[in-house]
């Protein structure tokens, strides 16, 4: 009994949905203050000022992917990470899976506040590298097949 539910644990795509409770939560939490403009309420949950993370702030490259503006970047995020991000878990395990989203969000970010002088928002460049990933290993895990179409990786393009 213990066995089989700790089976059924490891089965399920936990840090998919917490990502995603994350997600709309804080975008929830946002409209509800209403307060997009000011740096202070934002920085809050976590998309912090450039300067911050030139002076250290580092962990503003990863909590920046959870925070979402719009209704509609949020529901294409989460969406995308529920439809891809549960497959990618259930295929390398959730361990594995939560050092790759933490280490896409901060190469992301990184990449986007080098180019622009701001980390960017939201969970796209998470996104595309759960992409990636499931593009180049679709021959190597089953599971991937199916959402790996030519439709969805000229969406995706």
């Amino acid at each position: 009994m213990f066995h089989e539910a700790m089976t059924a644990a490891k089965s399920q795509p936990w840090v998919t949905r917490l990502v995603i409770v994350a997600c709309g939560g804080i975008w929830l939490s946002l409209v509800l203050l209403n307060d997009y403009e000011n740096w202070q309420t934002v920085a809050t949950f976590g998309y912090l000022p450039p300067n911050d993370i030139w002076r250290g702030k580092l962990w503003g490259l990863i909590t920046s992917s959870l925070v979402h503006f719009d209704l509609w970047h949020l529901w294409l995020n989460v969406s995308a990470t529920w439809i891809l991000g549960s497959r990618m878990e259930a295929a390398i395990g959730s361990g594995r899976y939560f050092l790759f989203l933490m280490m896409a969000a901060f190469i992301s970010a990184t990449f986007e506040l080098a180019a622009s002088d701001s980390t960017g928002i939201g969970f796209s460049g998470v996104g595309y590298a759960i992409f990636g990933f499931m593009w180049i290993t679709k021959d190597r895990f089953d599971n991937f097949q199916d959402v790996m179409t030519s439709q969805n990786i000229q969406l995706f393009l």
